[in-house]
């Protein structure tokens, strides 16, 4: 079973790419941007005159070594779409990227002054050995989300908004993807990951990771072992 991504070509060509060290964009965020290198600021630049659409691509370990030509860079990326944008005076962006799908990139068209690719779309998927999991996965994930906006308490509005946000576990997953602290590598398996039952079934575990470290730090006990998996 597979949910389509509206209002997405399914192929796209020449989109500009931001490489990031440290960030993946997950569909159905509204992410802030601050652009600052110039070849960055050419691409946005670009970006705004055309459709408005950028690829986020997360940067393979030892990018370092040749960030300034051309790193090594994950394939599956996050396309997004410039919503609002404010030129600063002294050149660079402050942006705001809304994250429309998950992209697998096709051909990677040039390198210079920043790169661009051919992109596919990727649907989310549901494996069918995994349909009848579905709503008792969703049921888990709330309860986590609920354990941890109790012990958040008045920092916990971000994971609250999203709790009521939606009731599609893709969507959920995306949105809680986003905000839980997690690795690089623990992020981009959960971009790669196209089942949302699997995908919420790998998130659990940094959220679980989350609400026991804020629970230490404010002496809240988890009551309960139904929000820890």
């Amino acid at each position: 079973m597979s949910t389509r991504t509206p209002l997405v070509d399914e192929r796209i060509e020449h989109v500009p790419v931001l490489p990031l060290p440290e960030y993946v964009l997950f569909p159905h965020t509204l992410i802030p941007f601050h652009i600052f290198e110039p070849r960055y600021r050419q691409m946005t630049e670009d970006a705004l005159a055309g459709g408005r659409h950028i690829i986020v691509a997360g940067l393979k370990p030892g990018w370092e070594r040749d960030y300034y030509q051309s790193p090594p860079t994950y394939r599956i990326a996050g396309l997004g779409k410039i919503v609002n944008e404010q030129r600063l005076k002294d050149g660079r962006f402050d942006l705001y990227v809304h994250g429309l799908a998950r992209i697998t990139v096709e051909l990677w068209e040039r390198e210079v002054p920043y790169r661009t690719a051919t992109i596919r779309v990727l649907h989310d998927h549901i494996d069918e050995r995994m349909t009848d999991r579905i709503d008792a996965t969703r049921r888990r994930l709330l309860n986590l989300t609920d354990g941890l906006v109790r012990v958040l308490g008045s920092a916990a509005g971000p994971f609250s908004r999203v709790q009521s946000s939606t009731t599609d576990l893709g969507v959920l997953t995306n949105r809680l993807a986003s905000m839980v602290p997690a690795s690089p590598v623990e992020k981009q398996r959960l971009l790669e990951t196209l089942c949302p039952v699997a995908r919420a079934e790998l998130l659990m575990g940094p959220m679980s990771e989350l609400m026991l470290a804020v629970s230490q730090l404010t002496n809240d006990p988890i009551n309960g072992s139904e929000n820890i998996h």
